[in-house]
């Protein structure tokens, strides 16, 4: 049985460009009486880009900046991770249909989210089945190497 759980996580930007972290955070769900910690067992992860570009971004950019954050998690000592871009998708990047997707969405009510992940996971083993990770185009944004001022 699969459960949605939505966790809102600035820390996504960590994702969109790459930078290294020194620390991160484990999440759980309660299973038959014990906590299992949230993990994905099957690899690579397969993900998708939604296709929708945004101002100064194209679903080209966002691709390739997610391409090199996930070779920088796949860098860091002591971890076992590998993922797969699979294409791109129309699909949100917001919605529970078992395809990780990435991508720009436009929530200006969220005035102070740059972006969330919303998590389906199997509730009897704890293990992730889909991740998806908006970035909120109400907010300007730059894949550059050296950043953007105010993006």
């Amino acid at each position: 049985m699969k459960v949605s759980r939505r966790l809102a996580v600035v820390v996504a930007l960590v994702i969109a460009f790459g930078a290294p972290a020194a620390a991160y955070l484990k999440l759980g769900t309660r299973v038959g009486g014990r906590t299992v910690t949230l993990e994905w067992r099957q690899f690579p992860i397969r993900y998708f880009i939604t296709n929708r570009d945004v101002d100064g971004v194209t679903a080209q950019q966002l691709s390739t900046a997610v391409q090199r954050a996930f070779l920088t998690w796949q860098a860091v000592p002591n971890t076992q991770t590998t993922s797969n871009l699979v294409g791109f998708t129309q699909a949100s990047p917001t919605s529970a249909d078992g395809a990780t997707v990435l991508g720009f969405q436009n929530r200006p009510e969220l005035d102070r989210t740059l972006a969330a992940t919303n998590f389906s996971i199997d509730s009897t083993t704890g293990e992730i089945v889909e991740s998806d990770i908006f970035f909120n185009s109400a907010f300007t944004w730059s894949t550059s190497d050296a950043g953007v001022p105010g993006r």
